[in-house]
């Protein structure tokens, strides 16, 4: 296992964690909800149609 490449990985998640949230209080629930459900429906989407 590369310590290297496990630190990156781990940074990457704290900064995208604390950025995310900071992002999203500063969004309506309306429009939280309705990001939450494209996303949701573009999995969905993926799952049906991949091979």
């Amino acid at each position: 296992m590369d310590l290297h490449v496990a630190g990156l990985i781990c940074l990457g998640f704290v900064i995208g964690g604390l950025a995310g949230a900071k992002m999203a209080t500063s969004l309506s629930n309306t429009v939280l909800e309705r990001i939450f459900g494209a996303a949701l429906l573009l999995i969905s989407l993926k799952m049906i149609f991949a091979k």
